[in-house]
């Protein structure tokens, strides 16, 4: 466990897979009850606070395709994006090829910063122990990405029982969505 953070992450002891699953042995947390809103918005806020290398990748930490359930059909990517510029690349040739019938903005992710996005918002991932200290748990959907990503994964999930209220998306650091109208496009021409 991290000690002095705002948020604390359990430890993983153990990690082992079949065919098709992945078990984790973790640390035991005694939660009490479910984060607030405004605490999951700090917890999120502090992951995409994290200070991203420069000569990183998109994609999740120590490299590979990128994890996102509510943008690729599967959850993850088909490809292992080298740089912003050939995610860009691939996500405009996917709008070229399949929105041909709607005059959509490129995707220029050159503006943008890469963030640490924590995108699996479920409230359940998101517990508060008798003590009062937050926990943040399943991070298989954390990737550094285009800060574009970041708002995309909250304005998706308002349809979820899960959402985060979007009055405490100021309190995330993303300061460009310029990107969003055509990520969303190619998102829905891709299949999802």
């Amino acid at each position: 466990m991290r000690t002095g953070a705002a948020i604390r992450i359990p430890e993983i002891y153990a990690v082992f897979g079949v065919p098709d699953r992945l078990y984790l042995i973790m640390e035991f947390i005694q939660t009490d009850h479910i984060a607030s809103d405004l605490q999951r918005a700090r917890a999120i806020s502090d992951i995409a606070s994290i200070e991203v290398p420069l000569d990183i990748s998109p994609g999740p930490v120590g490299g590979g395709c990128i994890h996102m359930t509510n943008f690729w059909d599967d959850g993850i990517s088909d490809v292992d994006y080298p740089s912003i510029q050939d995610l860009a690349g691939h996500l405009n040739r996917v709008l070229e090829v399949f929105a041909r019938h709607r005059k959509l903005d490129r995707i220029d992710f050159s503006h943008e910063r890469m963030v640490c996005c924590y995108t699996d918002l479920k409230k359940a991932h998101f517990l508060v122990d008798a003590d009062g200290q937050l926990w943040v748990s399943a991070f298989r959907q954390v990737n550094f990405l285009p800060e574009t990503f970041m708002y995309f994964a909250l304005s998706k999930q308002l349809v979820s029982r899960d959402s985060l209220p979007p009055e405490y998306y100021g309190m995330i650091p993303i300061t460009s969505t310029q990107n969003l109208q055509a990520l969303s496009a190619a998102r829905l021409v891709s299949g999802r």
